[in-house]
């Protein structure tokens, strides 16, 4: 699998989000593997937050 990287703004280093949006989108697919399967542990509840774009 891969996705398009984000290059990164060296304007806002000491900021942990920022509010500008990627100037481009394109489909793709992602597996996403649970914390615990991956991690080996106990299976437990987690929340997991995706940004959508509409393409």
């Amino acid at each position: 699998m891969s996705l398009k990287t984000i290059p990164v703004n060296e304007d806002n280093h000491d900021e942990l989000y920022t509010f500008d949006a990627p100037k481009t989108a394109e489909k793709s697919h992602l597996t996403l593997i649970p914390y615990y399967a991956w991690a080996n542990r106990d299976e437990k509840q987690m929340n997991v937050w995706i940004q959508q774009a509409r393409i």
